[in-house]
């Protein structure tokens, strides 16, 4: 199953509904870990080197950062951006289809923008 890094600004509520869909959802929250407050280039290289697929709302600076390293050629473990102001059961819904039906393979070097 995959494994998130779940970034500061995400909606809570959504992690919350995620755990009662998906029990065993593995995840690490950004402000829980020595990440709080880093930027977002050591957000994705964190990920990338623990396998977790980054979950985050900032679509500008996040995208670009990601964009920027895939191009250099530096290996990602997926982006995941979920869109502010999505419905939660949507948001939820697809998060956890995602995580039921899908590899590391699958998101390597990709981003997926939720709800789908």
């Amino acid at each position: 199953m995959l494994r998130l890094l779940i970034d500061e600004n995400l909606d809570q509520r959504i992690l919350r509904g995620l755990q009662l869909r998906v029990p065993n959802v593995e995840y690490s929250i950004v402000q829980e870990t020595s990440l709080a407050g880093a930027q977002d280039s050591a957000l994705l290289k964190w990920a990338a080197e623990n396998r977790h697929v980054l979950v985050a709302h900032d679509r500008n600076t996040m995208l670009k950062t990601f964009s920027e390293q895939v191009r250099d050629g530096r290996r990602s473990a997926g982006l995941e951006i979920v869109r502010r102001g999505a419905a939660l059961p949507a948001v939820i819904e697809d998060m956890g289809l995602l995580l039921q039906c899908s590899s590391e393979e699958d998101h390597e070097n990709q981003v997926i923008f939720i709800p789908l």
